[in-house]
C-alpha cells in the first residue's frame, strides 16, 4: 500500500487520538514531490504493477530491487533461474522515521460472540511462542511472537536466497510496526490515501489540491466511523 509512504517518512497519517487526519503538510508534499521527481526520471516504476508484473519486470532486469516475499521467489526461481542466482536479499530500509510497515493478520473475538472467553483462550493459544513458531516453519510466514524469532529456523541460513530472505525478514521485525492497529475504517482510509496518491503520481493532479481533499475525505471517514 503506497500509503505506507506517509508513516515512513515520519509523516503521521492520524493525530495522536485517531480522530482526525494528520497528514496534509508541508513535509508531505515535500515526500511526494520527491516521489514524483523520481518517477519523471525514471529511478522509480510509473505504474501500478499487479503481482505478474512485478515477477515480469524483475525477471526480465527492467527493475533492480522488488519488495516481496518469499512467494515471489519461488516464482522468480522458476521464471528466470539466472536472475535468481544473482537476486540477494536484504532488510527493507527504515526511512527518516527509523520504522518499517508491516501488514499484519488479526484474530477478533466480536462483541455478540457467545464465548467470548474461550475465543480469547483460543487466539492466544494460536499465537503464543510455541505454536506460532511450529505454523511458521509449516507456512513459510513470518510469527507474532518475538520469543519465536530466537528459533534458528529464523536466524541460521544455508546460503539459498529462501533462508536470506527469511533470516532478513526476521531481522527486520525489530523495527516493524502496522500503523492502522485499532483504527476504525483503516481499509477506507487507506482506500482514500492511495487514490489521491495515484491521482498525483499517475494522473498529474496538483499535489495541494488533491492532500486538501483527501484529508476532508479521511475526516469525513473518521466521523462517520465514530
Amino acid at each position: 500500500m503506497v500509503s505506507k509512504l506517509f508513516p515512513i517518512d515520519g509523516i503521521q497519517i492520524l493525530n495522536e487520538d485517531k480522530t482526525a487526519a494528520a497528514f496534509n503538510t508541508p513535509e508531505a508534499e515535500a515526500m511526494i514531490t520527491q516521489m514524483r521527481d523520481l518517477m519523471k526520471e525514471g529511478v522509480v516504476l510509473k505504474e501500478d504493477a499487479d503481482f505478474s508484473k512485478q515477477i515480469q519486470y524483475f525477471s526480465g532486469e527492467q527493475v533492480a530491487f522488488q519488495l516481496s516475499g518469499p512467494t515471489f521467489i519461488n516464482f522468480i526461481k522458476t521464471s528466470a533461474p539466472d536472475v535468481y542466482k544473482n537476486t540477494i536479499a536484504v532488510p527493507l530500509p527504515t526511512g527518516k522515521a527509523n520504522l518499517r510497515l508491516s501488514n499484519s493478520m488479526n484474530l477478533v473475538v466480536p462483541q455478540k460472540s457467545k464465548n467470548p472467553q474461550q475465543a480469547v483462550e483460543f487466539a492466544a493459544f494460536l499465537t503464543n511462542a510455541e505454536n506460532q513458531t511450529a505454523f511458521s516453519k509449516v507456512a513459510n510466514t513470518l510469527p507474532s511472537s518475538k520469543a519465536s524469532i530466537q528459533d534458528p529456523f529464523f536466524t541460521d541460513s544455508d546460503g539459498s536466497l529462501e533462508a536470506e530472505a527469511k533470516v532478513a525478514s526476521s531481522q527486520s521485525l525489530d523495527k516493524a510496526t502496522d500503523y492502522m492497529v485499532g483504527v476504525p475504517s483503516a481499509a477506507d482510509i487507506n482506500s482514500a490515501l492511495a487514490r489521491g496518491l495515484q491521482e498525483i503520481l499517475m494522473n498529474g493532479a496538483d499535489i495541494k489540491e488533491t492532500l486538501n481533499k483527501v484529508e476532508k475525505e479521511v475526516n469525513n471517514i473518521i466521523s462517520q466511523g465514530s
